[in-house]
């Protein structure tokens, strides 16, 4: 195992250990008001970019937000395999991006997407269609 595989394995971990775990998840899921969960997540790795005040969506997206910086921070330990299998956990959120994009484009309501930096494949191409088949041709081309 080499030093690139080693940091990751280490910054794997580390991640790991500051994770919720189940039990805590459970009992924010179990918060008697999305407000109180809100606050529950303020003292956890996923605070990164949650408002103290945000509703139920934007509390949700701001954990999302906080899990895709994780993924980018994690593979930017890993040697060149690593990465690669990163990417792969977080190409959910290239879908959930080019699925915006289309809803986007059919109802002209823009959303921010998921910042995926090196994790993105296709979205850097993706991001400037400006048509439905924009989105089509950007896609047949991509494999």
């Amino acid at each position: 195992m080499g030093a690139r595989w080693v940091a990751g394995v280490t910054r794997a971990r580390a991640m790991a250990a500051a994770r919720l775990g189940p039990g805590a998840a459970r009992s924010l899921a179990g918060s008697p008001t999305p407000a109180e969960a809100v606050r529950a997540l303020a003292g956890t790795p996923y605070r990164r970019g949650l408002d103290p005040q945000a509703g139920t969506e934007e509390a949700q997206r701001a954990v999302l937000d906080a899990l895709v910086w994780q993924l980018r921070v994690l593979a930017g330990w890993q040697p060149r395999a690593g990465a690669v299998a990163v990417r792969l956990l977080a190409s959910g959120f290239e879908i959930a991006n080019t699925r915006e994009l289309l809803d986007a484009l059919d109802s002209g309501r823009p959303t921010a997407p998921y910042r995926l930096g090196a994790l993105a494949t296709v979205w850097p191409r993706l991001s400037r269609a400006r048509t439905a088949d924009g989105v089509r041709t950007v896609l047949a081309t991509s494999v």
